[in-house]
């Protein structure tokens, strides 16, 4: 054959090659349709840094819902499932979104109106975009139950990027409401000890504002005491550290220092072990309990205690009891950082 027309075939060959290759499809991150969401464990939610290459290749489904905080295009889907409320943290500053930029994502989280989710069925709760502290949430309280969050861009990506999910949660299993909230109500709370006579719940004009007063008195040695159980269905650490954490925090006022009121959470766990916290309430901060035995939490209880001195009434307005397996040590939480 002729040199000239063995030239010719190589380049036509070459440019075929070419353009089969072109044609060739681009893959989609596999949680890129609703459909193929994917299932963040217990311990995912709790602390783990997800990255989702070919972010570019992620498509927007028909139907798919738009966050109301801003347009997304190239979306991807999680699925969060919670035996007791949540309190959740997202940020996606890490991702790289067409050379570098990484405040252009759009975080939203959706709640399904019916039982079978469907992208038809999808309602909104919370969204977060655009400006200072784009892509994230600080310790959004999510529902037990079954949340879906949707990843996507502001800006439509054309070349290689990638999204970066960093999540941390703590189970809220504990959040005050029982104090008054529409009507006056204590249950599951009990009140007990000697010198209980006026401590009770008092409203400042509405039944929505309502807290616990312990009146305080000479001979008084009471308690105001929450117990739940049943938490076999939390998560825990069973791994090498075998560690998880308990944190209680009590909103408080009164006109006068109560150096002798003090707040404890007690933990029992499957295997009989025990482990217990207490501060007392004229401190600042928390109380943390962090067992070392990892074992599976069955029964929590807590106590806040008032003895002894007369004086102004002592108020408890809210009382926060937060867990979360698998942190790092005493006084730390799941990264991102809690407040």
């Amino acid at each position: 054959m002729h040199r000239r027309h063995i030239s010719l075939l190589i380049v036509a060959t070459l440019l075929l090659i070419g353009s089969v290759h072109a044609q060739e499809p681009r893959v989609a991150p596999a949680n890129d349709y609703f459909s193929n969401r994917r299932v963040l464990s217990a311990r995912e939610v709790m602390n783990a840094s997800l990255t989702i290459g070919s972010a570019q290749d992620a498509t927007t489904q028909s139907g798919e819902p738009m966050p109301s905080c801003g347009a997304a295009s190239d979306t991807v889907w999680f699925e969060i499932n919670a035996p007791y409320q949540i309190d959740l943290v997202v940020d996606t500053f890490e991702s790289s979104l067409n050379s570098g930029a990484s405040n252009n994502t759009v975080i939203a989280v959706y709640r399904s109106v019916f039982p079978t989710p469907a992208l038809g069925s999808l309602l909104e709760y919370y969204c977060s975009s655009g400006g200072s502290g784009a892509g994230s949430f600080t310790w959004v309280p999510l529902a037990a139950g079954k949340s879906y969050l949707q990843v996507g861009s502001q800006i439509s990506l054309s070349s290689a990027s990638t999204y970066k999910v960093n999540f941390g949660s703590r189970y809220q299993l504990l959040a005050n409401t029982d104090f008054g909230d529409t009507v006056k109500v204590l249950t599951p709370w009990t009140v007990g000890g000697t010198g209980t006579t006026g401590d009770k719940i008092v409203c400042n004009g509405t039944p929505v504002d309502c807290k616990f007063r312990f009146k305080t008195g000479p001979g008084e040695s009471s308690r105001l005491k929450y117990k739940l159980t049943g938490l076999e269905t939390l998560p825990h650490d069973s791994g090498p550290t075998r560690y998880s954490e308990f944190h209680l925090s009590v909103d408080h006022d009164t006109d006068r220092l109560q150096t002798n009121a003090t707040a404890s959470v007690k933990v029992t766990f499957l295997d009989g072990s025990k482990d217990k916290g207490s501060r007392s309430l004229d401190q600042a901060g928390a109380i943390y309990v962090d067992p070392p035995t990892g074992a599976t939490p069955i029964k929590v209880v807590v106590k806040i205690k008032h003895t002894g001195t007369s004086g102004d009434p002592l108020y408890i307005n809210e009382v926060l009891l937060r867990y979360a397996p698998g942190a790092s040590g005493r006084d730390l939480l799941p990264v991102p950082a809690g407040p």
